[in-house]
């Protein structure tokens, strides 16, 4: 493993094309604010686990973002993609698990690819007010959100795995919501096993593909239209889909519950 208590710059100066591999664990453990700045298509860096267990202050990313063959820990501090203007978009072939402390924090408004299971502690920080949120494994993932009023903005199911087990993802926890919207392309939505509700301010579509499907027992609102492809799969086990927009539609075939129109 490898500490910093610093910067962490990678750059390339002229036609240099600077590369860098770290297969353990980059632990950022500063007392202050502390940047990870990757440069651009000329820079290879090959990053396997990045953890953060700064309790003071911030992990700045201000290159063109973070992308890690491992997984992504935030112990104590912040990791913060929010600070450039700048695309900070965020990769991470593993899980990513955000502890369960007032003093961890995550924030984003950037485009995000996970690959593993994500974990939010009841008591982290966790803010995501732009971008969209990919799931792209090939195995089952699970997506833990303990804690209240959990808000993403945009998340897409986009699992190469090649059956609804292979692909699922089931999410636990608590509810949560999206301010945008919710796409199945290729993938098993579950929140039908621990029952999770979900409440979307965009149009929830599931895609033309029997590998697309969306299972719900917690409940679903929408303020946008439903959308099921001829070949995608909505299946509401137990509570309510609420519509709760103007000039909202549903389209395709679907298994519902119960169906409230919320007008007011």
């Amino acid at each position: 493993n490898t500490n910093m208590s610093g910067a962490l710059s990678i750059m390339s100066v002229s036609n240099t094309r600077p590369q860098f591999t770290l297969t353990g664990t980059l632990i950022f453990s500063g007392n202050s604010a502390q940047t990870y700045q990757v440069g651009h298509h000329k820079v290879t860096a090959i990053v396997k686990n990045l953890e953060i267990t700064n309790a003071s202050s911030r992990l700045y990313s201000t290159g063109s973002g973070v992308s890690l063959s491992g997984s992504l820990t935030v112990t104590l501090g912040t990791m913060d993609l929010t600070r450039v203007a700048q695309a900070q978009p965020l990769i991470v072939e593993g899980g990513i698990s955000v502890a369960n402390s007032a003093s961890a924090s995550f924030m984003t408004v950037n485009n995000m690819t996970v690959s593993g299971s994500v974990t939010l502690g009841a008591s982290s920080l966790f803010s995501m007010t732009g971008g969209t949120l990919t799931f792209n494994a090939d195995n089952p993932q699970t997506v833990t959100i303990n804690g209240s009023d959990r808000r993403f903005n945009n998340m897409v199911l986009n699992n190469a795995g090649g059956t609804l087990t292979q692909n699922q993802v089931t999410f636990a926890g608590q509810p949560f919501s999206l301010s945008g919207t919710l796409t199945v392309t290729l993938g098993n939505m579950d929140l039908t096993t621990n029952s999770i509700g979900l409440q979307s301010r965009g149009t929830i579509l599931v895609a033309n593909s029997a590998l697309a499907k969306l299972t719900s027992a917690g409940g679903l609102t929408t303020s946008g239209n439903v959308i099921v492809k001829p070949s995608g799969t909505l299946t509401m086990t137990d509570n309510t889909l609420v519509l709760d927009g103007v000039l909202q539609s549903l389209s395709g075939s679907m298994t519902l519950n119960n169906l409230t129109k919320d007008v007011n």
